[in-house]
């Protein structure tokens, strides 16, 4: 304790002794670190959320190889009610979806009704009465995955790598923006971009967006509440720059190590569970006397 108390005493001499110095550096420094914190951009990979070393991930990792993507991409059409599937405007409306999301870098191995109206009109045979049967003739697995005609609805299905959010968000936002095109066109349609790749990177954006956002105002808070007990503008002023700190300190240790702001869980605890399950199962019992293994 006597050593902390003569270190403690030291630095404290030595802010009272050369506190201009201290203070001129501590500026400069919360401004540096303050410049390279604003520069990190959110980090957010549907692979992050699963423990490594397992067979999802190396899974993951040969879907994107093979199939352009291991993540659906959907766009979905809502058409107005009193139309069908089979009306004129309806599969040009999905036509055109198909068109626009095979198109946009990024998304591959696009599938819909289009694909099938494609593959009939090689053969001269693409007309609805047709495409109708065809449609009834597939099992009902495989069309639910595209059409709902209950529900007047059809879907757009893209594959997109799981690759980070700052990649891919700018992806999913180019095309919600070329789809504005058919939706000008058809204003009584409902066009929706969706799918667990494109909420996961709108949400997680946002989210860690307003972590960040919070934590500023949080911090300005505290320099106000710390103002107010003391009765004094000047111990708010004072109090900025310990709270800022820490924070940008840590965003240009991030920005150094290559990382950035990030939705870290699942991983850390699965491992706890999985160790926690392997201490918890039940030991064999042993064979009971008179048993096959007793005589």
């Amino acid at each position: 304790m006597n050593t902390l108390k003569r270190f403690c005493g030291i630095i404290g001499e030595v802010g009272v002794r050369h506190s201009r110095l201290v203070v001129s550096l501590g500026v400069l420094l919360v401004i540096a670190f303050g410049a390279i914190y604003l520069t990190l951009s959110p980090r957010y990979r549907l692979a992050d959320q699963v423990p490594d070393r397992e067979q999802a991930v190396a899974a993951s990792a040969q879907l994107d190889e093979k199939l352009t993507g291991a993540n659906p991409l959907h766009v979905m059409l809502d058409w107005p009610k009193g139309k069908t599937l089979y009306d004129a405007d309806v599969l040009k409306v999905i036509g055109d979806i198909h068109a626009i999301v095979e198109t946009q870098s990024g998304v591959g191995n696009v599938w819909s009704v289009e694909t099938l109206r494609r593959w009939l009109a090689k053969t001269q045979e693409d007309t609805p009465d047709k495409l109708k049967e065809y449609i009834d003739i597939l099992p009902d697995y495989l069309t639910k995955r595209f059409i709902d005609e209950a529900d007047n609805s059809a879907v757009v299905t893209g594959r997109i790598p799981d690759v980070d959010v700052s990649d891919l968000l700018p992806v999913i936002e180019k095309l919600d923006a070329q789809l504005d095109t058919v939706r000008k066109a058809h204003p009584d349609y409902r066009i929706v971009v969706t799918g667990l790749s494109a909420i996961a990177a709108r949400n997680s954006a946002t989210m860690i967006g307003k972590l960040n956002a919070g934590l500023t105002t949080e911090i300005a808070f505290i320099c106000v509440f710390l103002g107010l007990a003391f009765r004094s503008v000047m111990v708010s002023f004072v109090s900025v720059l310990p709270n800022l700190f820490p924070v940008f300190t840590a965003g240009a240790v991030l920005a150094a190590s290559g990382e950035r702001p990030a939705i870290c869980q699942h991983r850390g605890a699965d491992r706890v569970v999985r160790s926690l399950a392997q201490c918890h199962r039940p030991l064999p019992q042993p064979p009971a006397p008179g048993g096959p293994s007793g005589r």
